[in-house]
């Protein structure tokens, strides 16, 4: 098999895993609980975007043909893929955190943007001559990186902000279900960088891209299929921020006394607490109930409870000086003894055993 050979079926095979995985998510079962509209809607997002992109990648085949290397035309389409790309993998990330960021105007002005100047490129190719072209393709790369920039602001931003909303909903850290999120959307900001530097550095290198790529299309498709399992667990979440939004501001006496009956009798130290189940537990509103620990504490749900967790350690450290270390995090509510070091470390700024002991040496 010939290096020719090789550029073409790795190329194909690409396209071909692609449209596989394309028609997999689109032909997925469709989930009947309203509440997984957001993921229904993201998940039929990521399947159109796989079939073109599949389509996209057979063109570069059937123009570039039996080259050796990349033709120009197959580089604009390679810049084409990467903008499209780049589009696909930030806003079905969004999607999964903040479906209420990814709208149709927002969608429709994206794809408009970037055919528009794929288009503006594809004249230029055909009626123009072939060194303002190539002029026009650099530019073309440097406006991919401006889009790459714009894509990593708006990721981070909505992902900082969902992060925050888990924190005030959770008392444990639930960030890491989200992590698979913002881990596959730095592979594909990277693979974006390398389908550009690929150009530049022959078939080898080349097809490098387009395996790297492909590993990273089938673990995205996977990831994004068995997501709904935690997705399912974060609707309580999506509830909130909605109830949150749509919630009229009212201080209620009510909730501080029950609040600070709670405290008392020390419910906090209980495991896996959320606010939900606290809304619950008290009977009252729980976008109320957390706009009241917010506006009371000046912290997050979950620095809250980490907070009041922190100051009963304290009072057992010092009141029964012979408890050890861990019964210690474990009477005061956290789950493991790496949860509770970290916390104190964090608020405290020592470990427990030394504010144990600079306490009683006064």
């Amino acid at each position: 098999m010939g290096q020719i050979s090789v550029f073409l079926y790795i190329t194909l095979l690409s396209a071909i895993i692609i449209l596989i995985f394309g028609f997999c998510l689109l032909g997925i079962p469709s989930i009947l609980e309203k509440e997984l509209k957001s993921y229904l809607i993201s998940r039929r997002l990521l399947a159109y975007s796989y079939l073109i992109l599949g389509i996209l990648k057979l063109a570069v085949i059937f123009i570039n043909g039996e080259e050796q290397s990349l033709t120009l035309v197959a580089a604009l389409l390679t810049l084409v893929v990467a903008s499209y790309q780049a589009f696909m993998f930030t806003f079905s990330s969004i999607a999964l955190i903040n479906i209420h960021a990814v709208t149709w105007s927002v969608l429709i002005k994206q794809i408009l943007i970037i055919t528009l100047f794929s288009s503006i490129l594809g004249g230029i190719y055909v009626f123009a001559h072939e060194r303002v072209f190539i002029i026009a393709l650099f530019i073309g790369f440097g406006l991919y990186a401006l889009q790459l920039v714009y894509c990593v602001r708006l990721f981070y931003k909505e992902y900082a902000d969902y992060k925050l909303l888990l924190d005030n909903f959770f008392s444990y850290g639930e960030e890491r279900r989200l992590r698979w999120v913002k881990q596959v959307f730095l592979i594909a900001l990277f693979t974006g960088f390398f389908a550009i530097a690929s150009l530049f550095f022959g078939n080898v290198v080349y097809l490098s891209f387009v395996v790297s790529y492909t590993l990273l299309y089938v673990y995205f498709a996977m990831k994004y299929i068995n997501y709904v399992h935690d997705f399912r667990y974060l609707i309580p979440v999506i509830q909130h921020s909605e109830r949150v939004k749509t919630s009229v501001p009212i201080h209620d006496n009510s909730i501080v006394k029950k609040l600070d009956t709670w405290i008392e009798s020390e419910g906090y130290v209980a495991h896996g607490i959320t606010l939900e189940m606290l809304s619950k537990e008290l009977d009252v509103n729980n976008a109320q109930l957390g706009r009241e620990i917010n506006i009371r504490s000046g912290l997050t749900f979950r620095a809250w409870i980490s907070h009041l967790r922190v100051e009963k350690s304290k009072q057992l450290l010092v009141g029964q000086p012979h408890l050890p270390i861990l019964t210690v995090g474990e009477k005061a509510g956290f789950g493991s003894k790496g949860s509770f070091f970290r916390q104190f470390m964090q608020t405290v700024g020592e470990t427990p055993m030394a504010y144990r002991k600079r306490i009683i040496n006064k």
